[in-house]
């Protein structure tokens, strides 16, 4: 029986890491929302190169996206025991922003 003890461990924690049919809605909205905006921002930025300001603006929005994200996923910062979740889920998704926009690998 002792065998068999991390296998339901691991199996308790993979049922609790994923994420609700709520998470899943709160993910969509966020999706659809900055995609929704950086598309905007991109087509009425007007040419290829994007001035500092707009660089800062896209910089900007990429956080407030990676915010409902991790807010999506861990719920209330403010709460103590939700803080490390909260912002590992915040550096997680300005890291896979950051490598989608350079079409960087993780090595």
């Amino acid at each position: 029986m002792k065998f068999c003890a991390p296998f339901v461990l691991i199996g308790a924690v993979l049922l609790a890491a994923r994420p609700s049919r709520a998470q899943d809605q709160c993910l969509t909205d966020a999706i659809q929302a900055y995609t929704k905006l950086k598309t905007e921002a991109l087509l009425g930025a007007g040419s290829s190169v994007l001035s500092t300001q707009m660089q800062v603006g896209l910089r900007r929005m990429e956080e407030a996206f990676c915010f409902r994200v991790a807010f999506c996923l861990t719920g209330e910062p403010n709460v103590s025991a939700r803080q490390i979740p909260y912002a590992v889920e915040f550096s997680r998704c300005l890291r896979d922003e950051t490598l989608e926009k350079y079409n960087a690998e993780v090595k």
